[in-house]
């Protein structure tokens, strides 16, 4: 996955997508993707400028706007959010029909453009979903 991280904080990224993968289950998604600063930072370990997908099943895709170093085999980076199907498309992921965005936490112009990415998908609310799941704290978070 990633290079630079140690593998407890990889044990403990690994526990936070299965938490919310369950959930995400539960609220019959077939995928999020996380765009504000404090989701990018419980989905990826560090702050930066881009999204990270999340489907119900599998690795997370990590789609990087400005380079910072964050490497690995599901990093990619993009200019634009536009982007993201027709690389997930070319990497064999299927892409939803369900997505779940951050409408508490984006802007009505983002939580549009976003909504727009994944053409026919039906986009819902993630953000209580997130908050439950960052509300339980791993042994690595304390």
């Amino acid at each position: 996955m990633f290079t630079a991280y140690t593998p407890e904080l990889m044990d403990d990224l690994r526990l936070r997508w299965a938490r919310i993968q369950e959930a995400m289950r539960v609220d019959g998604a077939d995928a999020l993707l996380v765009a504000t600063n404090v989701n990018l930072f419980y989905t990826s370990g560090r702050v930066f400028m881009g999204f990270v997908y999340l489907p119900v099943e599998g690795t997370p895709w990590f789609f990087v706007r400005r380079p910072v170093g964050l490497q690995g085999d599901t990093v990619i980076n993009v200019r634009k959010p536009e982007q993201i199907p027709e690389l997930l498309r070319d990497a064999g992921v299927p892409l939803p029909q369900r997505i779940l965005l951050e409408s508490d936490d984006l802007t009505h112009s983002e939580w549009l453009r976003l909504s727009a990415v994944f053409g026919d998908a039906e986009c819902a609310d993630g953000s209580a979903l997130l908050r439950r799941c960052r509300a339980i704290k791993t042994p690595y978070e304390i």
